[in-house]
């Protein structure tokens, strides 16, 4: 009875917005690391808001068996592997899930959280917050160096 559910996407072609793709080019940039799991949460809190945290963690091969992400977003030879909540739902046969990184013994762990609030990006470099938890709103934030508006 499977074989009646099939997901279609609507587009032929999805990339990510201009100021969101800076961000992520310099996420990439700033963390280099080759060998290590990039990640990428996406929340739609409100309808004018939305939550993202971008995560790199050291290769794993067991954490990776255990995620179920359905999308993977390229930058050149890095890939993040791109959750949303629909993992939860939707569950995919991982024959398209790439386990093919080097088993790292660097101890990398890099998040920062991107509010988009309207047409405004915070960037918070120094992100203590988890996936789909939201982060402080801007006038809450104390004063730190690794806040960044993008407008």
């Amino acid at each position: 009875m499977q074989s009646n559910r099939i997901l279609i996407p609507t587009y032929n072609a999805l990339l990510p917005n201009k100021k969101f793709d800076s961000i992520v080019l310099a996420f990439v940039k700033e963390n280099p690391c080759d060998s290590c799991i990039d990640e990428m949460y996406i929340d739609k809190v409100y309808p004018r808001e939305t939550l993202i945290t971008l995560k790199q963690r050291v290769y794993n091969i067991e954490y990776l068996k255990k995620q179920n992400p359905l999308f993977i977003i390229k930058y050149g030879q890095k890939q993040f592997f791109v959750y949303s909540g629909l993992e939860d739902i939707f569950i995919g046969d991982k024959k398209s899930m790439p386990y093919n990184y080097k088993d790292a013994n660097n101890k990398n762990f890099v998040k920062w959280g991107i509010t988009i609030d309207s047409n405004k990006y915070i960037v918070n470099k120094k992100y203590e917050g988890q996936p789909f938890f939201p982060q402080p709103k801007q006038n809450d934030i104390p004063k730190i160096s690794g806040i960044k508006i993008i407008k």
